[in-house]
This record gives structure tokens, C-alpha cells and sequence, in this order.
């Protein structure tokens, strides 16, 4: 065996009144040996960081801060440490040795049983939550660094990369509660990929969050068997955490139902604000949703059989069938919703006519004229003179670039494995459409063209043919205030910078000129697309407040 293959120490070591009896494995912090307490005759892990690494002055730093978090985190759920030794040069961690399995070995294919994830999960946010309450960030939160005892118990192990943070003392003297700062810098990947947050992914300073993000990788593999983020490379893996939805728990559990599933969902949100705001919640939900499985009654709930995850024969309950579920949860679903609301939008605008004969009399016209007087300055009568490859490109912008951008849009939300963006955005278009509505009902302001002192020509008339009349109904709430073809496109526009998509600088740009070509057509005021943006912003915001409701 060569020098660099040998153990750090050999079996029969004497360090201090700790006997090495054998290797038990290896990590990227050091090596881990079985040893015995002479003294108090039990079990210990001693765990050696190599005599390489102890001339690292960053790894040795990580060994050093990882003794002082496992000796300040004395809970039951967190492995204890026992004392730190020197041995020849080396730097020895003495904890408690835990005998049982990783959740890795545990974890079967299909998932685990419904109560033994709960079982699991409730010991492990107890654990997290601790670990929290002293500053401590895990940032490695894995199976393999977890273990389950005989008896059912969980140990979190392995704080090599955990994060401090100083908190004041709880008591006068308290001196557990205050950490060395955080050693690692902007840039800096640190963890194991699958299990990364996307602000790990991306190298960027992280909090607490980061471990919930991890905590939501590791309940979704402790369900389906499977991890939630995959990729033939690291590049590849660490892409998908950063654009990817999981697939649906419900594709491969049947018997999860939608608290559950919603639970782990917003762990697994990609903007840290989006998910729970602490480990204490994640466990208080846990909590709640299993006393509503355990109280519902047979009619209402699938009774999960305690030696295995449910066949995937069995038919969700009933109760989760509800309209509203069946079409938020399915893209079939959601794609009906899009089409009714564009029938609706259709016939309200091929009824604008019946409109137009009561807007003489309504303050709307008052509202138009205070945005003439406003943009006095921008009046359009003499684009046409300035050749008509504007107006050609401003009516194509208008008409027939919203179209692309929505179909573009279907099919990239469409083919994503999880279903979670689709509903965002369709939700988003049906606030949108919900608010521009009664102000085309209640509060109709005449478009620039049809005001008579604006002086402003539709310059779109210029270029009009057959196709544009067909799709004209599609741009919607024509003489409304805030301008729909504007909120309605922008909103497609934020819920791609939401959902972090590939090409939604280009999708911007592609929204840019939709707006800007509203103008230039003499067809809304600038206030129209500025209401426009303001209600697109709002929407998108109250679509993301549901979800994460």
C-alpha cells in the first residue's frame, strides 16, 4: 500500500484515552475511525484530518470551526463531540459514534412509507432548527449525513461546511451563542451538487435558506426514491437547480397529497424569499399535515400502509378532485382556463361598439384629455411621412409579436417537468386580464387615435390587411386603461426573469418593442403602457403570493 493510500492512523492508536480500533470510511474533510473511550468503555468516531490538509490553512480552519458548532450543538438530534485532540501533528475530532444506517441505505426505490418520511423528516428539522437557533448554517445537507439508529432516531453529522454567524448571548457569559465569521467568499461552490441551493449553485453569499432549499432536495428523494435535480455533468446539475422544476411528486406517488406535496414544493423554491422562513415552520407544517392525514377520515384520505409506499394502482382520494385543484394541477387544465379567458376577451372586444355609444358621456373622455395635455409633445400625425418601414415594423411588433411570444412561451412551460411555472404564469394572465376588466367595463379611456385632440393617427390603418383584422381581437381590451396588450405581454416577460428561463433577455427585448410600438402607432397613450407595466408587476407578484400560499 503506498504512503498515500495509508491511513492517517493505524489500527491500535492510543490518542489520549481513545483506542483506534478500525477505518470506517473517508469524506472531504478527513478520515473517520472507529475508537473506544477507555475510560467510560463506549463506542467513539474519531475523525482525523489528514496531515496534508492540516498544512491547508483553509481546511484546518473549516476542522477547528466544525469542533467548535458540534460542541455548541448539544441536541439529540445532532451527533455530540467529545473532545479535540493533537496526535503526532494531526488533528483529531473525538465525537459520538453512531450506530445505524445512512437515509441513503434506507431510502428504497419508489420512496419511503408515509410515516417513516414523517418520522424522518419531523427529527431532522428539529435538528436543522437547532442548529439555526446558534447561527449555524449545515450547508451539506445530504443522506449520506444523515443517520438513522436501530431504534428509529436521526443524527445529523458532518459540519465541515457549515456557516456561523454571531448572535448576541442568551445569558450574561454565554459565550456558545458567538461564531467565528464566515470563511468562504463570493464564488466559492461549496456542498455537494445535487443537494446545492441555487444561490450555492451560483457561488453567492447564502443564509439559513440555503439549508431549507437542501432539507426540500432531501424530503423529495425520501418520497420518490429519486433526486429532484439531475444532470449527466456537474455543469449539467448545477444548470438544473438553477432553471429546472422537479417533476411532480405526484407522477411517481400517487399517494402524497397536495399539503405534502405543496410542503416540499416550497422548500424547493429558487428565490430564497419564496421559500418557508425557517426550519421551526417547515416543522410546524409537518406536524400540522400529518395530524390531518391521521384524522381524516377513510372516505376523505388514503390510508397509507405502514410497510411501504402506496402501488401505483391506487387512485388519489376523491376529495382532491375539487374543479379548481383538477385545473390548477394538470397543464390540460390550465391550458382551458388560457382559452376561455380568450374567448372571453374575443367577444368583449368584438362588443366594443355597444360600449362606444355610452363613452361620450363618461369621465373616461375627461381622463384622455388630461393624458393629451400631458403628452402634447408626442403627437404621431406625421409618422407616416417618415416612411412607412416604421409603421410596417410597429404594426408587426404590435400584432403579431405578442402571438409569438405567447406560443413561445406555452410550449417552453408546457414541456417543463414540472407544472409549477405554467400555473404561475397562467395565473398571472388571469389577475391581469381580472383587473384590466373593469376599467374597460366601469371606466372606458379612448385609445390616442380616436381621441379628436390628440391629433394622432392610426397609423397601423396604413398597413392593414385580412390577418391583422383576425388577430386584432387578441389584443384585447382595446380602450382600456391600463393598457392589457401591454400588461399582458410584460407579464409573460417577468414570469420568464421569474422562472429564471433560457433567452429571457431576448424575450425582454422581443416585450420592449411591443410596447414601445403601441405608442408609435398612435394607437395608446404613454400612461396606458405605463399603467400597463405597473398592473403586469402586480400581477406577476400576487400569482407568486398564491403559490406560495
Amino acid at each position: 500500500m503506498s504512503d498515500a493510500a495509508a491511513p492517517a492512523l493505524a489500527t491500535g492508536s492510543i490518542i489520549g484515552h481513545y483506542e483506534v480500533l478500525s477505518k470506517l470510511g473517508a469524506g472531504g474533510m478527513g478520515e473517520v475511525f472507529l475508537g473506544r473511550d477507555t475510560k467510560l468503555e463506549r463506542n467513539v468516531a474519531i475523525k482525523v484530518l489528514p496531515r496534508e490538509f492540516g498544512r491547508d490553512s483553509g481546511r484546518l480552519r473549516r476542522f477547528e470551526l466544525e469542533a467548535k458548532a458540534l460542541a455548541a450543538l448539544s441536541h439529540p438530534n445532532i451527533v455530540s463531540v467529545f473532545s479535540v485532540e493533537e496526535h503526532n501533528g494531526l488533528h483529531v475530532l473525538v465525537m459520538e459514534f453512531v450506530e445505524g444506517r445512512t437515509l441513503r441505505e434506507i431510502i428504497p426505490e419508489g420512496g419511503l412509507p408515509i410515516g417513516q418520511f414523517f418520522d424522518i423528516a419531523l427529527g431532522l428539522t428539529n435538528a436543522i432548527d437547532a442548529a439555526h437557533a446558534r447561527g449555524v448554517t449545515h450547508r451539506d445537507l445530504k443522506p449520506e449525513n444523515i443517520m438513522i439508529t436501530a431504534s428509529g432516531w436521526v443524527k445529523v453529522l458532518d459540519f465541515g461546511l457549515a456557516k456561523f454567524r454571531t448572535l448576541p448571548a442568551s445569558e450574561p457569559g454565554d459565550e456558545t451563542r458567538f461564531f467565528e465569521p464566515d470563511l468562504t467568499t463570493y464564488g466559492v461552490l461549496l456542498g455537494t451538487a445535487p443537494y446545492m441551493s441555487p444561490e450555492q449553485a451560483e457561488g453567492r453569499p447564502i443564509d439559513q435558506r440555503s439549508d431549507l432549499f437542501s432539507l426540500g432536495s432531501v424530503f423529495y428523494e425520501m418520497l420518490t426514491g429519486t433526486q429532484p435535480f439531475r444532470g449527466r455533468s456537474v455543469a449539467q446539475l448545477l444548470s438544473s437547480i438553477l432553471r429546472d422544476e422537479p417533476e411532480p411528486i405526484r407522477t411517481s406517488r400517487l399517494d402524497v397529497g397536495p399539503e405534502l406535496r405543496d410542503l416540499v414544493s416550497r422548500c424547493l423554491r429558487k428565490e430564497p424569499d419564496d421559500r418557508w422562513v425557517s426550519a421551526a415552520a417547515v416543522q410546524q407544517s409537518l406536524l400540522t399535515v400529518r395530524r390531518l392525514l391521521e384524522s381524516a377520515p377513510v372516505s376523505d384520505a388514503v390510508l397509507l400502509p405502514a410497510s411501504g409506499p402506496m402501488p401505483a394502482a391506487v387512485e388519489p382520494s376523491a376529495a382532491e378532485f375539487v374543479a379548481p385543484r383538477v385545473l390548477l394541477d394538470s397543464r390540460w387544465g390550465l391550458t382551458a382556463i388560457l382559452a376561455v379567458l380568450w374567448v372571453v376577451n374575443w367577444i368583449e372586444t368584438g362588443a366594443e361598439d355597444a360600449w362606444s355609444v355610452r363613452r361620450g358621456a363618461w369621465i373616461g373622455y375627461d381622463f384622455a384629455g388630461a393624458f393629451s395635455w400631458f403628452e402634447r409633445g408626442l403627437s404621431f400625425d406625421g409618422h407616416d411621412a417618415a416612411g412607412p418601414v416604421a409603421v410596417y415594423l410597429g404594426s408587426v411588433a404590435y400584432f403579431f409579436l405578442p402571438v409569438v411570444l405567447l406560443g413561445v412561451t406555452l410550449a417552453v412551460l408546457i414541456r417543463r417537468k414540472s407544472i409549477d411555472g405554467y400555473r404561475l404564469f397562467t395565473k398571472a394572465i388571469v389577475i391581469c386580464y381580472s383587473l384590466s376588466l373593469p376599467f374597460y367595463l366601469l371606466l372606458p379611456i379612448p385609445e390616442r387615435w380616436a381621441y379628436p385632440d390628440s391629433h394622432a393617427m392610426l397609423l397601423s390603418d396604413l398597413w392593414s390587411t385580412r390577418l391583422i383584422e383576425a388577430i386584432r381581437p387578441m389584443s384585447g381590451l382595446d380602450n382600456c386603461f391600463p393598457s392589457f396588450h401591454t400588461s399582458g405581454t410584460m407579464a409573460l416577460v417577468l414570469v420568464w426573469y421569474r422562472l429564471r428561463l433560457q433567452f429571457r433577455h431576448t424575450i425582454a427585448c422581443l416585450g420592449a418593442a411591443v410596447a414601445v410600438s403601441t405608442v408609435l402607432l398612435g394607437i395608446h397613450w404613454v400612461a396606458d403602457v405605463v399603467a400597463g407595466l405597473a398592473l403586469a408587476f402586480v400581477s406577476v407578484r400576487l400569482a407568486g403570493h398564491m403559490a406560495r400560499r
